[in-house]
């Protein structure tokens, strides 16, 4: 099932970790892209959140059934559905609204940011790709280009950022109060022997999540923001 990632809630690297850290517990939080709700069920289970979700597919409603205390079929591309998101959060009050790699996707992602950024009274938490990661430029260098199923150049992406232009986009409707980007891996990663010494493979994480924090727009393949509104 497409976008049913496994999440590493533990590896200081990953995307997963970096999005939960900035969660209070017990919040009341809204995951908008939530596919099977397996961030949310962590929320719930972990830090006893209370999560509602909100995605487009429908094969994920069942799913999500058993995972988040409620699920909302809805398709934010849609115009009609995104007034009904806009109503939605006129109406409700979360302390967290999380954006996993949703706003790549939107056809008028501005106007999407406008809507959080009028109504949503807590925090959002947003991660998008880094088209500048260095396996991308690397790609480019060679002149390796083609769409993907998953990746940053998943075929339904309409948009494309790296830290600088997202922090300029995000600027102009949101205070970005911290970033906590993630990495996939490290060419050293990739060889199977070091992943088998787990002495090696910790280091390897730690010397990742080093360069993550010192090149973050080389070296994160994920950017990730915490914000609050500037129009609340």
């Amino acid at each position: 099932m497409k976008y049913d990632y496994e999440m590493n809630f533990n590896d200081i690297t990953s995307q997963a970790y970096n999005i939960v850290k900035f969660v209070n517990a017990r919040s009341k939080v809204l995951d908008i892209g939530c596919a099977t709700g397996k961030l949310g069920k962590y929320l719930k289970d972990k830090l006893n959140c209370y999560v509602e979700g909100i995605d487009v597919n429908p094969e994920y409603k069942n799913i999500c059934g058993s995972n988040l205390d409620k699920f909302y079929l809805m398709d934010v591309n849609d115009p009609g559905d995104l007034n009904l998101l806009e109503k939605f959060l006129k109406e409700r009050e979360f302390d967290f609204v999380i954006l996993a790699d949703i706003i790549e996707h939107l056809i008028d992602a501005d106007g999407f940011l406008s809507i959080l950024s009028n109504f949503t009274k807590g925090y959002v938490i947003l991660s998008i790709p880094n088209i500048s990661f260095w396996e991308t430029r690397l790609k480019l260098l060679l002149g390796i280009f083609e769409y993907t199923e998953t990746g940053v150049f998943d075929r339904t992406h309409l948009h494309f950022y790296n830290l600088y232009y997202a922090r300029k986009i995000l600027s102009q409707k949101f205070y970005i109060l911290d970033e906590s980007h993630s990495s996939w891996y490290t060419p050293l990663g990739k060889i199977i022997t070091f992943e088998k010494i787990p002495i090696l493979k910790n280091l390897l994480i730690y010397v990742r999540r080093f360069l993550t924090l010192l090149f973050p727009n080389f070296y994160a393949s994920q950017l990730i923001f915490l914000l609050k509104s500037k129009n609340r």
